[in-house]
């Protein structure tokens, strides 16, 4: 099976409890090494492979499989992306991450250095930790950093997670102080699955339980969209699920119209 974007919720665990998170309250809940071999026993070959959190560092052994998974069941894999808050770094994390980098064609590493995050890095005095992960990183991996408020000045947030709570007051606030404006904004993107024979496009997106899901960003509204355990790779292969979910889909959508 092809794969045009896989989202693999790999943590719901994070270091930061940052104000303007999208996911909203973190979990202590990390993605299983059976979940990971589940979803990539089915897999040749993969155009985007998005390692998401909480902070994906944190559970670094699925990472490790993941890598190994790739190498063994020779996966195609061009390109993978993974964004950090920082926090993390350590020896076997920049060992496992270069393999990682090895397995793909295009690795895309970033540090996401937005106001929030540097908010909560001083408030919890990890500036100084985040800076020396990132200048390793740099050496190591070339990681990059985004939304850096030198370079960002209009940012958009989501109504979701604990963006749903932020204030006109706050976001006036921090313009005032930082000179960065933020809008909320609902969000519209659609999880539009199809497939062509063996190929799958849109977004297979798959939570840290290993349930397809529909495609969202708070960890209320995965949990919502999960329908039972047909669409949990622990159960059913993930191929057989992916073409049932979207059939399953296609035969609502013609009942709305009839």
């Amino acid at each position: 099976m092809n794969i045009d974007k896989l989202y693999l919720e790999i943590t719901r665990d994070c270091t930061l409890n940052c104000e303007h998170c999208l996911k909203g309250e973190k979990e202590h809940v990390n993605m299983s090494i059976n979940t990971i071999k589940n979803i990539f026993n089915d897999i040749s070959k993969v155009n985007t492979l998005l390692l998401t959190g909480g902070e994906p560092l944190l559970n670094i052994k699925v990472i490790e499989e993941i890598t190994k998974l790739i190498k063994e069941n020779n996966i195609d894999i061009n390109t993978i992306g993974i964004i950090t808050n920082g926090t993390v770094c350590s020896n076997k994390h920049i060992e496992v991450l270069k393999e990682l980098k090895n397995s793909c064609d295009c690795f895309q590493f970033y540090l996401s250095s937005d106001l929030f995050h540097r908010i909560e890095w001083r408030k919890l005095s990890l500036t100084d930790r985040v800076n020396i992960n990132y200048e390793k990183y740099k050496e190591e991996l070339g990681i990059k950093k985004v939304l850096n408020d030198d370079y960002y000045k209009n940012i958009v947030l989501y109504n979701k997670g604990r963006a749903k709570l932020l204030t006109i007051e706050r976001i006036e606030e921090l313009y005032k102080k930082y000179h960065v404006t933020y809008k909320i904004r609902e969000m519209d993107e659609k999880n539009n699955l199809s497939y062509i024979e063996n190929n799958i496009y849109g977004k297979v997106c798959i939570d840290v339980h290993g349930n397809l899901i529909d495609f969202s960003i708070s960890y209320d509204e995965e949990n919502k969209s999960i329908k039972d355990d047909n669409y949990n790779v622990n159960c059913f292969p993930l191929n057989e699920i992916i073409y049932d979910y979207i059939n399953n889909k296609k035969e609502k959508q013609l009942l709305k119209k009839v």
